[in-house]
């Protein structure tokens, strides 16, 4: 289909309640270079902005939010929706992002190989998805 616009994704924001936790897990489990980290409203809200390649990624943190423990399951409140990134090989991504101590799962138990897509959840329960390029 055309793109008469011309519309191409710039970045995404995502709620987080552990703003901290959240640019530490994308930067140590993806490679986000951190670009800047701030508030406003009277810190009634904190924000980073992270790089990936030419993809930015936004977070923000409301005052207020209390810290939740991460565990397998479903995504915790507030989260996004869904993130979804393109490798050309994601056996090789599922593994480096398992070396990497990231939860990583498919959708059915006994996917087929090779696989064309996974499932990950970043530190507060977001869920991003990984397909072939």
């Amino acid at each position: 289909m055309d793109n008469p616009l011309g519309l191409a994704a710039h970045h995404i924001t995502g709620l987080v309640v552990d703003l901290d936790r959240a640019i530490a897990w994308y930067q140590r489990i993806l490679g986000c270079t951190l670009l800047e980290l701030g508030s406003h409203q009277d810190g009634a809200l904190r924000y980073a902005e992270l790089k990936l390649g030419d993809f930015g990624i936004g977070l923000i943190q409301l005052q207020g939010q209390a810290r939740l423990p991460v565990s397998p399951g479903p995504p915790i409140a507030p989260s996004w929706l869904h993130i979804v990134f393109a490798v050309r090989d994601p056996d090789a991504t599922f593994q480096l992002l398992k070396a990497r101590g990231a939860e990583v799962f498919t959708r059915t138990p006994q996917p087929s190989q090779p696989l064309s897509a996974f499932l990950a959840r970043d530190s507060e329960g977001n869920e991003l998805e990984i397909v072939v390029a």
